[in-house]
């Protein structure tokens, strides 16, 4: 092998970004509070965390910061408890007449949605996808519907 087609070492490659699934940032987060209150030196703890993941100690402290939103995403992603709060105050139907039908819906206005159980795990898909950082487009997300269904009709 010639020194220029050696393979590079880990210092010379360049460092790519890699987003972790919500999931694993939760346990990462709970690994990294286990630890933190088990009475280690702060730097003993960022050692420890680099040495784990592979990530300078700013991200790991951000991550282990942001547990909460963590755990709220995971159970958004496994259907547990939907947490869909618009910030501005919409679609909470204060009413009044001057105000009605103003950023919320009648009672039963809508269609039902007859097929809830595909849509869930095609946003569950979706989710994995875009924290992996693949693109997806829109007929890929109707071939993922359709196989779902087909794979329901099945079983």
């Amino acid at each position: 092998m010639t020194p220029s087609s050696s393979p590079k070492s880990p210092v010379e490659r360049k460092r790519t970004r890699v987003e972790y699934p919500a999931e694993m940032k939760l346990k990462m987060a709970v690994a990294m509070k286990e630890k933190f209150n088990s009475g280690v030196d702060a730097n003993e703890w960022a050692t420890w965390a680099e040495a784990k993941w592979g990530l300078p100690a700013y991200r790991l402290k951000k991550i282990m910061a942001a547990h909460g939103q963590w755990q709220i995403r995971v159970d958004e992603l496994s259907g547990v408890k939907k947490t869909t709060r618009r910030p501005n105050g919409r679609g909470k139907c204060v009413g009044g007449l001057s105000q009605a039908n103003v950023g919320c819906r009648q009672v039963g206005g809508g269609r039902t949605n007859l097929f809830k159980h595909i849509n869930l795990r095609v946003k569950r898909w979706l989710a994995v996808q875009r924290s992996n950082c693949h693109p997806v487009e829109s007929m890929e997300l109707v071939e993922v519907f359709r196989d779902k269904s087909r794979l329901q009709r099945q079983s």
